[in-house]
């Protein structure tokens, strides 16, 4: 269908025919825009549990950055929907 490269979301879970009928976007990546924020921010979290609320005698680092993410070109895109399936009664 389509030759390599290609990407697969694996956050991507759903079966088509289930809660959606949108199952696919194709395009040209190179006019999807990734943007990584300046700046880290690093927080310190000073006694770290466990599962069940037992402290660990540890510390810990939570850091996180910010970034965005937005299709420059529209048109690059297309996305591809299926028809649902049912049955009559």
């Amino acid at each position: 269908m389509i030759p390599p490269p290609y990407r697969r979301s694996p956050g991507k879970t759903s079966r088509p025919w289930s809660s959606t009928n949108r199952i696919a976007i194709f395009g040209d990546f190179s006019n999807f825009l990734i943007v990584d924020k300046i700046g880290l921010t690093v927080e310190l979290i000073p006694h770290m549990f466990d599962g069940s609320g037992d402290p660990t005698g540890q510390r810990g680092l939570f850091a996180y950055w910010r970034n965005s993410a937005e299709v420059v070109v529209d048109s690059a895109f297309r996305v591809l929907t299926i028809g649902v399936v049912t049955t009559g009664v």
